[in-house]
């Protein structure tokens, strides 16, 4: 099999985006030893990858992923700065993960991120850097295993597809738009269900936004990979340069 690597020339303005499933590596390769075109892994000689054979073998649907046991940070640097970077992640426990990003060596991002429990024996994330970076560096917070999959990335704000999480995975009305949270939003399972424990979604993130409840008081997004609810104060329109500042769907959701 051959490792899904792929090096996207967009024509005009010589834009260059990076997409790394993992697919096709044998396992147990060392992230220093991967051959995404432009770029480069240092995973401090622990992070290697796991097929869906291994430890863990519910998280980021089955598939092969960049896996650490030993809580060491790994660092990405790109050969060209990208305005957009995101990536999916699990945790073996309910956990964070912080995330940093560089541009000619000045830290320009930081965030944490809080990995949610959607089933299986893992917990998922999605982490999204909407600033220009060349560099990279993920590490769990605690005690917990982490994997990553899913990297992809773009070097032009106007070529960024928000598409938070492995949502590419589920139908998506013509009528969802992207939003943006304007305040830590707790997770619902449905309207008035909140998750057990507690997840919350950090205000910055984005999401895509299906529509409300029948009360209008919940918004149901797309979420990691599935379909869940936030309080409808949370979300406010996305002024990124996909959505424009877009109104949020008022479509009822049943």
């Amino acid at each position: 099999m051959v490792a899904i690597s792929l090096l996207v020339c967009l024509p005009a303005s010589t834009a260059l985006a990076y997409s790394e499933t993992f697919d096709g590596y044998a396992p147990f390769t060392l992230a220093e030893a991967l051959t995404t075109p432009g770029v480069t892994y240092d995973g401090g000689g622990v992070w290697f990858i796991l097929d869906n054979t291994g430890w863990g073998v519910y998280a980021l649907g089955n598939t092969v992923r960049l896996f650490d046991y030993q809580h060491v940070p790994l660092t990405m640097t790109f050969a060209v700065p990208q305005a957009r970077v995101q990536f999916v992640f699990a945790t073996g426990l309910p956990a964070a993960i912080t995330v940093t990003g560089s541009l000619g060596g000045t830290q320009v991002f930081s965030d944490t991120v809080a990995s949610v429990a959607l089933g299986g024996k893992w917990y998922e994330g999605t982490a999204v850097i909407n600033t220009r970076v060349d560099q990279v560096v993920v590490q769990v917070l605690g005690e917990s295993d982490l994997s990553i999959d899913n990297l992809s990335t773009s070097e032009t704000a106007a070529e960024a597809v928000a598409l938070p999480g492995c949502d590419v995975l589920l139908p998506i009305p013509a009528t969802a738009v992207g939003g943006t949270f304007v305040a830590d939003a707790p997770v619902y399972w449905a309207p008035g269900d909140l998750t057990s424990p507690l997840v919350t979604i950090p205000a910055g993130n984005s999401a895509r936004v299906i529509g409300l409840d029948s009360t209008g008081e919940y918004y149901q997004i797309i979420w990691v990979c599935d379909y869940v609810w936030v309080p409808r104060a949370t979300l406010g329109p996305n002024y990124d340069a996909v959505w424009n500042g877009a109104p949020l769907p008022t479509t009822v959701v049943e």
